[in-house]
This record gives C-alpha cells, sequence and structure tokens, in this order.
C-alpha cells in the first residue's frame, strides 16, 4: 500500500522513471540513427537503381520517364538545318525522295509528341533560349514528363531515323557532309530520353550470382580466418609476456604498439617495397629460409599475395589485440594463480584452467572486432595488389564499382552485401560464441 501511494504522487509530479529513462536515451538514438542507419537506408535506395554517374541519363535516379527538351530542341535543330541543306544539294527528285523520308519522320514525331498546347509552349520556349545560346536551369521546364508508350515511340524513331539517314547517306553522296551531321544529331537525342533506373532487387540478383563477387569473398575469408588466427595467438603471448612483473615493461610496452600506431596505407606502402622480388628485404629473408619458392612469389601469384597480406596483418594488427587481452588479464586476481601453485598446478595448467576461462569474454570481444575490422579490408589489398593475382576483396570491389566506374547502383548493393555479411558474423558471435559463454558466467 505505502509503494503504490508512492507511485501515485510520482506520477501526479510528473514523468515516471520509464519515461525519464527514455528521454535521457533519445538524443543518443537519434545521434545513432543519423550516423549509422540513414547511411544504411541511403545506400539501400541507391542500391535499387541504375545509378551510373557517368551516363547522361542515369546520374539520378528516376521512376519515370521524361524527355530533356533541352538536348531534345538541340538535336532536332540540327536534324532539320541539315536535312534541309541536303535537300537542296540533292541532284535529282529520287535524291530529294529519300531524304524528304527523313524529315517527314521527323515532323512526324514532333506532332506526336507535342500535340497539346502545353506542350507545345513549353518546347517554343526551350527552343528560344537553346536559340539564344541561354542555359535552361529551370527543370520544371527543360524535362517533360512522358508516358511509356511515348518513350517507347521515341525509341522506335530513333531507330527509323538511323536506318534512314544510312540508307540517304549511300543513296545521295553529294549531301553525305549534311547527312553525317544529321545522323551525329541522330544519336545524340538517345540522351535526350531519360527512363526510369530503378530495378528492384535486380542489382542483388545479378550480383549475387557474379562469380567475381564470391571469389572476392572467398579472398576475403581466407585472409580474415588466417590472420585473425594468428593475431590472436601472437597477440596472446604479447599479452602474457606484458603481464610480467620486470624491468623496462613500461618500454617494451610502449614499442610493441608502434606497428599499430602506423596508418593503414603507410603500413601496406612499407610492405610492398619489402615484398618487391628485385629488392625487398623481406622477399630475399623469406626466399633464403627456403619460406616461399622465391623473392618474387609473394606480389605475382594469389597465395603469394595473400600470404603477403596475412603477414602484414599480423604484423600491424597483433599489438592492438595484445593490449585488449592485455587489459583482461589485468582483471584476473592474482591470488588465484598463488591457490593453484599451493595445490601442485604448473604454469601451464594454470593457463588452460585460470586464465584462459575467465579470460573469454575478453577473447570474444577482441575477435568480434578484429573479425569485422578485417573482413572490410581495404586499405591493405588496395596499396600491396589493388587486386591483381586475384587478390581482390569485398570492399575493394565495391569501391572500384561506385567511384573507378562510377556505377553507383551496382556498388551500393554490394556494399549492403557486405553489410549484411558482417551483420551475420556479429550475429554468430554474439548469439553463438556469446550465448554459452554469458550463460556459463550467470552459473
Amino acid at each position: 500500500m505505502p509503494h503504490k501511494c508512492r507511485a501515485t504522487r510520482r506520477a501526479k509530479r510528473g514523468l515516471t522513471e520509464g519515461q525519464l529513462a527514455v528521454l535521457l536515451v533519445l538524443p543518443a538514438l537519434i545521434v545513432i540513427g543519423c550516423i549509422a542507419v540513414y547511411p544504411i537506408m541511403r545506400t539501400v535506395w541507391y542500391s535499387m537503381f541504375d545509378l551510373r554517374l557517368n551516363h547522361p541519363t542515369r546520374n539520378a535516379t528516376h521512376f519515370s520517364c521524361s524527355l530533356d527538351l533541352e538536348k531534345y530542341a538541340d538535336g532536332m535543330y540540327t536534324i532539320r538545318t541539315q536535312t534541309d541543306k541536303a535537300i537542296q544539294n540533292a541532284t535529282d527528285d529520287q535524291e530529294r525522295q529519300s531524304i524528304q523520308l527523313l524529315a517527314d519522320v521527323t515532323a512526324a514525331l514532333e506532332d506526336t509528341l507535342f500535340a497539346t498546347p502545353e506542350r507545345r509552349e513549353q518546347l517554343i520556349k526551350v527552343d528560344e533560349m537553346v536559340n539564344a545560346y541561354q542555359p535552361v536551369s529551370d527543370d520544371e521546364l527543360r524535362y517533360m514528363a512522358i508516358s511509356d508508350e511515348e518513350a517507347k515511340a521515341l525509341k522506335q524513331f530513333l531507330e527509323q531515323a538511323k536506318a534512314l539517314a544510312a540508307e540517304a547517306m549511300e543513296a545521295v553522296p553529294s549531301s553525305s557532309k549534311q547527312l553525317t551531321k544529321a545522323a551525329q544529331a541522330i544519336d545524340t537525342l538517345d540522351f535526350a530520353l531519360v527512363e526510369s533506373n530503378f530495378t528492384g532487387l535486380d542489382n542483388y540478383s545479378k550480383y549475387l550470382i557474379n562469380p567475381r563477387l564470391w571469389s572476392s569473398v572467398a579472398n576475403t575469408t581466407i585472409f580474415t580466418v588466417f590472420a585473425v588466427s594468428f593475431e590472436l595467438m601472437v597477440g596472446m603471448m604479447l599479452a602474457l609476456l606484458m603481464n610480467q612483473n620486470f624491468k623496462g615493461r613500461g618500454l617494451i610496452r610502449a614499442s610493441v604498439l608502434i606497428p599499430w600506431s602506423i596508418p593503414a596505407s603507410t603500413s601496406a606502402t612499407i610492405w610492398k617495397f619489402m615484398y618487391d622480388g628485385q629488392y625487398g628485404v623481406v622477399a630475399r629473408l623469406f626466399a633464403a629460409l627456403g619460406i616461399i619458392p622465391s623473392a618474387a612469389w609473394i606480389l605475382t601469384t594469389r597465395v603469394g599475395s595473400l600470404f603477403g597480406m596475412i603477414v602484414s596483418d599480423i604484423w600491424k594488427t597483433s599489438p592492438f589485440m595484445a593490449l585488449l587481452l592485455l587489459a583482461g588479464l589485468q582483471t584476473i586476481d592474482g591470488t588465484l594463480y598463488e591457490a593453484a601453485r599451493v595445490d601442485g598446478c604448473g604454469k601451464v595448467r594454470g593457463f588452460f584452467s585460470i586464465t584462459l576461462p575467465l579470460l573469454k569474454p575478453t577473447i570474444l570481444v577482441s575477435v568480434l572486432f578484429r573479425t569485422m575490422d578485417t573482413f572490410k579490408a581495404f586499405d591493405l589489398p588496395s596499396v600491396m595488389t589493388n587486386g591483381a593475382n586475384n587478390t581482390e576483396s569485398i570492399s575493394l570491389y565495391a569501391y572500384k564499382l561506385m567511384f573507378a566506374q562510377m556505377d553507383f547502383g551496382s556498388g551500393s548493393a554490394v556494399s549492403i552485401i557486405l553489410f549484411v555479411m558482417v551483420f551475420l558474423i556479429c550475429m554468430f558471435y554474439i548469439k553463438g560464441l556469446g550465448a554459452d559463454l554469458f550463460r556459463s558466467g550467470k552459473e
């Protein structure tokens, strides 16, 4: 009864504890939504379009068809003027008739597309600006919405006009110059038609059966598994070493972190020079020790390149793994080892019976962070091989699609596929490995 009265008084005074907690967390949720969720949703949106920045009619998202009147008016003006000159230069009626067919098709197209007064008036305004060499900056004036049937009719006109222009050039050699310009203007009209570039899930279905994508996934998986496994072992040894009490321990800890502090691109460049088959120090050393067949093997073969990238990544990021594991070792109570020594437990058994079980949460977090980071590897494969020798990672593949080929639709689809893979890896660690870990901790 007293508890109920206090809850009633709090409710009367204002917000409940739950509502207050939501208000305190709300700003953080908004920031997370803006920083993390929005870019992902935007990438998903772009992945459903054939979005290519180097294409004049697919450099933006379009759901419906439209006609770029500026390009259309410019192209049609050239076609009309050049066909008129060609008719004047024709020597007989048969030649004039072959050219007139092209002019009649052009006139019929305009009568079909601009049958209404509103469209005709819009075309006239744009035509006047084009003739005055003025850019049409108003998109509402420049672009005219057309139906799918009208877009199909325009395509048929372009095919028919190209065929008629080719026939006229053969039939009227005296006007080939004018007809060539008219044919070039017909080609430019291809870019006046802006069609819908919404593809839905076609980009995903196309790349999920793409051998190059799965080859990049295989390279990324091999690189991740071997690199993270060896980083865990090397990091564990470094952490155990730095956890001991000895003179100069602070200096050792600081020096171990030097490789991790070097930027990834700089580290990859250094290792690339050391792997060079002619003057690379590491390549010659490995060849002399019999680790690799020849000094040129690392940068010229797929297995060698993956081997080189794995070694480079182990050297750079093992200190990070060691730092995380060292933090976990610092939390283990030293009295446990003293009690184990009294019971006759050696160091090896103490490691597997005390250290490793108590270090499992730290190992899980360390491996999770490194797996996610390694699976998204871009700097190392980009600088060291740039995908040569079939060593392309999935991040590098997405980058090439988006920025080298300017195909943002396909690149966004591959990026979302990468995001889903990383998300599944996180779920495997948290739900699969983490569930048993947390359950054992409660027990």
